[in-house]
């Protein structure tokens, strides 16, 4: 899940955490307009995609990546031919999950969503490091 930081730079009041219905009120009198408190939007707070998902992983080494992964994970091994993904070139580890991922679907995808969440504290339905 994505968060959130609202700050107030001149009260300090800050807050973190999960997208507010409506904006955050801080302390300080709204000069605009007078006996009102100041309210300031929030901005999404990304986590950057961790070391290891950003590797570059060789068209050489990819199918073993890939044959490990499906292993651990307990799906079916898809050949070139089959899922349709583009080898020719270099990838990054994540862009090799989500090519893994591309034909999985139902109660499947959801458990093998939760693996990677596990092995990798990524989530691919968010796009977003749970940590």
């Amino acid at each position: 899940m994505t968060n959130y930081r609202y700050q107030c730079l001149d009260c300090g009041k800050t807050y973190l955490g999960p997208q507010l219905a409506g904006r955050m009120e801080c302390s300080c009198d709204d000069l605009k307009n007078p006996g009102s408190k100041k309210k300031h939007s929030g901005t999404a707070i990304r986590t950057p995609l961790s070391q290891e998902l950003q590797e570059i992983v060789s068209t050489s080494e990819s199918a073993t990546r890939r044959a490990t992964l499906c292993a651990r994970w307990g799906i079916a091994n898809k050949s070139h031919s089959q899922h349709g993904a583009n080898f020719s070139s270099n990838q990054t580890m994540v862009n090799l999950i989500h090519n893994i991922l591309g034909p999985v679907q139902g109660d499947l995808y959801q458990s093998v969503r939760r693996h990677i969440i596990r092995d990798y504290a990524y989530d691919v339905e968010t796009k977003e490091m749970t940590y």
